[in-house]
Formats: structure tokens, sequence, C-alpha cells
């Protein structure tokens, strides 16, 4: 979460403090002023310690910490009423966020929070009173006042999530959900620690002050063990979408679907403002920045490469080590002007694929400390994971390369033609849109390896390769049919688009020389040739109505209406 406010939002803050809480203070202290003897003084600073060693042992949940603090307070307030937990809670609240190493520089978040709790306190205090509860020592025999306890705390709940709510829309606009996870999370350990404030007060009043020290001991632990239990739910939750991260990693069989697969999955694991996806192999002083995702989405980086010297990345390569930074004044002097002002905390992570780094993995948060031990460990895991996926998706898309493409032209093969053809037939079926094929033949193209060499022709199927593919562009297929013929696909393209098309192909191929280097000469130098092509086209589905007849059109086409007569020319098929 960005907790950085804007000048006119840290000014509203800081008007509606001044404004609110020593107004509400004072008010509660006129209405609700206690009698404080000297015994209860040392009880309520046993009270504050309590308070302030529970404000010490929150859980984090979704970014916000939840506290233990409300079975004491409820104590705090049955016995010394409104304006003492208020007092003690606001105090309680100032440990809590120092203890979370909330700079004063962001004081916003101090007051944000205090008020919070003000509200809560008085709005919790006010349903009580209203319910008919009263507040003083407990009557021994007599059964407390449940309803009004349980409206106090039910109260406290609400607005204290209503108030957390609203902070985070209206001043943070951070995009929450008010029933999350959180809420929950607060009202279970709501129901845990409420009733250790209940016997804390009825025992209170039968052995005194040894009573803080009786339920005290039993109810820290208690959080202890709450903390304790959330943090190991965190770790297996990790663990768990970690194993379902790295399966799902190799089913993936294309280098970007795997690395969008893993952004996505990191950025909703961790919760991060930013992730960067680092290549260590295409330079030696740099990375490659494969992936940048800013508030969990894909951005374009300003940036195509990032210094491996001058870098929090580059720690991780230099170390082969996970780093991890919990506050900007850690990693500074090693970033300057590539990451955003607004980060804090980070953590960088080496790929490792057969003993060598292949790439860095940094996520960056707004939020101090907000990377653990546990997650570098479980990052390194999901690092190698990717850096092993990668590298079967690289040699996938290779040998699917191979086998689709001619190794010489680098075009498609025939096979692969083959099989877009019969799937344009079946698209066919289902939108009735005509399309066209285009097959031609370089003509006496046999001269060429006879009198200059077979290197020389290879030369020539390459140049043309190129100026197929530059005519064609994105509106066709264009696949190297065997030898010197070519065949391109062109969808959504009727008879006499296609017949254009090919006769600009031809003028293409007649009208500008190749060059060829002689390679029958003991000293080959490059040498212009003129070169022609036999064109011949058909159309589906009136020239054929399955692959190979259009085909078998489009060759007879080549051959009897412009090699057989004077070759250079583009023929359309004619039945009969």
């Amino acid at each position: 979460m960005n907790y950085k406010l804007s000048r006119q939002k840290s000014f509203f803050v800081i008007l509606a403090f001044l404004l609110i809480w020593p107004t509400s203070v004072w008010g509660i202290y006129q209405i609700d002023t206690p009698t404080i003897s000297s015994d209860s003084f040392v009880d309520i600073l046993s009270l504050l310690f309590l308070l302030a060693i529970t404000s010490l042992l929150p859980i984090k949940v979704r970014g916000t910490n939840i506290l233990f603090i409300q079975g004491v307070s409820l104590a705090v307030f049955l016995q010394f009423g409104l304006f003492v937990e208020m007092l003690l809670t606001q105090i309680s609240i100032v440990i809590a966020m120092a203890h979370l190493r909330v700079s004063l520089k962001d004081y916003s978040r101090y007051l944000t929070n205090m008020l919070m709790f003000l509200l809560g306190s008085i709005a919790s205090g006010l349903v009580y009173y209203r319910l008919g509860g009263e507040t003083g020592l407990y009557e021994i025999g007599n059964f407390p006042q449940i309803a009004p306890i349980i409206g106090y705390a039910l109260t406290f709940f609400i607005t204290n999530h209503i108030f957390l709510y609203l902070r985070d829309v209206v001043v943070y606009r951070e995009d929450v959900t008010f029933w999350g996870k959180d809420m929950w999370w607060e009202l279970i350990t709501t129901c845990i620690v409420l009733p250790f404030g209940l016997i804390l007060y009825i025992l209170y009043a039968q052995i005194g002050t040894a009573a803080i020290f009786f339920v005290g001991f039993p109810f820290i632990s208690i959080s202890l063990m709450i903390r304790l239990y959330h943090s190991s739910e965190k770790i297996n939750n990790l663990l768990h979408q970690t194993s379902e991260v790295g399966h799902q990693l190799t089913e993936r069989l294309y280098v970007e679907d795997t690395v969008d697969l893993f952004v996505n999955r990191i950025s909703k694991m961790f919760n991060v403002d930013y992730l960067y996806i680092l290549d260590t192999e295409k330079n030696n002083e740099n990375f490659s920045i494969l992936r940048y995702i800013e508030n969990g989405s894909v951005v374009e980086p300003k940036l195509k490469w990032l210094s491996k010297v001058n870098s929090v990345s580059g720690e991780a390569f230099k170390q082969a080590n996970s780093v991890i930074y919990k506050k900007r004044s850690q990693w500074s002097d090693l970033s300057i002007g590539f990451l955003p002002e607004t980060v804090e905390s980070i953590i960088s992570i080496p790929m490792q694929r057969n003993q060598k780094i292949v790439g860095v993995i940094t996520l960056a948060s707004r939020q101090q400390r907000m990377f653990e031990k546990h997650h570098v460990t479980i990052l390194e895991i999901l690092a190698n994971s990717l850096a092993v996926a990668i590298e079967n998706a690289k040699n996938y898309e290779d040998t699917k390369r191979q086998s689709e493409r001619c190794g010489l032209t680098q075009l498609y093969n025939y096979r692969y033609f083959e099989t877009i053809l019969d799937q344009t037939f079946t698209k066919y079926k289902k939108n009735k849109e005509e399309f066209s094929i285009i097959l031609l033949d370089l003509d006496h193209f046999k001269s060429v390896n006879d009198n200059y060499g077979h290197q020389s022709g290879n030369e020539v199927l390459c140049q043309l390769a190129t100026r197929l593919t530059m005519v064609i562009g994105e509106s066709g297929t264009v696949a190297r049919y065997g030898g010197e013929e070519f065949v391109i696909l062109l969808p959504k393209t009727g008879k006499e688009k296609c017949f254009k098309i090919a006769e600009t192909i031809r003028k293409t191929i007649a009208n500008k020389p190749f060059i060829v280097q002689d390679d029958l000469k003991s000293n080959p130098k490059p040498y212009s040739i003129r070169v022609t092509a036999s064109i011949g086209i058909a159309t589906a589905p009136e020239q054929g109505d399955d692959a190979m007849s259009l085909i078998r059109h489009a060759d007879r086409a080549m051959y009897t209406g412009a090699k057989q007569q004077g070759r250079n020319k583009v023929a359309v098929y004619v039945s009969g």
C-alpha cells in the first residue's frame, strides 16, 4: 500500500486531527471524568503495560496490521470508563506504530490510525451506555451486563473496519474490498481475546492488581500462539501456491506464456507494487528487462537495459545470492533514478540454472519491512523453477521452429503450409470467406546453379524469400514449396485481388537484379543477375474445394498458363 500522501491530503489529515482529536478527548473527559486513586493509578499503568505488550504482537493480513488490544481495552473501559480506555488505546497505537518502524516523516499514518481508534472508542462506548451499561468496579455476585458488552464489542469491530476501509479508499486511494480476509481475521481474533478482557474485569474486582498478571500472561501467550499460527498458515499457503506455480510452469510451451504466468501469479502471491524480471545472458555489462510490472499491470519500461554494477539487482547477481532490504535508506545508494521514489523495501533473487545465474527477479514495495526471510526461500524456489521453465520453452520453440521452417530461407516449409491451408478450409465452412493461393517457380533456375554455383543459387532463394515476405507482410503466409518453388496463402482474398498481388510479386522479382558471388571461380566477386518467375493462382472454393485440388489447380495454371506461354507471367486457373 502506498502511504505517501500529497500535500493537500496531508493538510486535510492534519486539519481533521486538530479539529477532532483534542475536542473529542476534552469532551469525553468532561462527560466521563474518571476518579482515580493512587492505587488505581498503578493498576492503570499495569494495564497500559499489558496493552503495550499486546500492541507489539500484530499480525499482517493483506497489508493491514491487526492488533490484539480489544480484550484489554474492554477491561479498561468496564473498570475505569471511556476516557481512560480511550487514552490508553491511543498510547498503545503509538507504541504499535513505532514498533512497526513507521517513521515520524509518515506522521499521517500516526494521525489517521489515532483518529480511527479514537472514533471507534467513542462509538462503542456510546453504544454501551445507550444499551444501559454501567462502568466501575464489578459487584461480586452480579452477572455482567452481556447485552451492552456485546454491543460495545460489535460496534468497536464494525466502526474500526469501516474507518479502515474508508481510510484505504478515500485517503490512500487503494483498491480494496470491504469483506476481505483481514476483516475475518479481525473478527476471529476479537472473539478470542474479548473473553479474556471480561475475565480480567471480573477477576480484578476479586483480587485486585494481581488479576492483571494472572490474566495477562495467558493473554500474551494466546496472542503469541495466534501470531505463530497465522505465520505458519501464511507460509503453508505460499508453499502450496509455489507448488501450483511450479506445475503450471512446466505445462507452458512458449517463453512469453511462461513469463506471463509467472508474473501474474507472483504479483498476487506477494501483493507487490513493482516486479522486474531481468535477463543476464544477452549482455555482459547490463541486464535486459524481460518484464516490468507496476501495480499488477505490465508496463513498458523507460529503459531497455539496467546496469549490473550500480543496481540492487546487480548486488544479487554479483553476490550470487538473494538480497533483501527493509527500507529505502539501506539501498538508495545502489540504484539511482531507476526504481520509483516511492519504493521502500526490496527483495532481489538470482535465477540459477546448471549452477549459472541466467537472470534476476526483483520485487519492490512501497511499504517498509514488506518482505520476510521465508519470502527469500520461496522466491528462490520459484526463480529457479522459472529459469528451468524458460529454458524448456526455448528448446520447444527452437524444435518447433525447426520443424516448421525451411532451414535455408527461414520461410515456413510445405508441411506446415499444408496445416495452415487445412485450417483455412475449416474456417471457410463457418465464415464462407473466399481465399486464394499463389504458386511460383523461378524460370531457368538450373542455369544459375550451373553458371555461378549452388551457393549462389541458395543466395537467390534467400533474397527471394525476403522480397516475398516484404510484399505479403501480415496479409498472408509465405512458404517454400520445394526447390525453387514457393507458395503463398492469402486469406479473405478473391481472384482479382490475388492477381494484382501476384503481378506485384512478378515485377518485384523481374525488375530488380539479384546479387550473387560466383563460387565457381578462384577469386569470387559479386555479380548482378536477372531472374524471372512463372506464377499460377487459384481461388477457393470456385477453383478448389479442398487443399489438394486448390494446390493442383494453381500448379496447373503456373505450368500451362505461364511457363508454356513464355514464362515471366501470371496465370489464373481455368477449369476444363
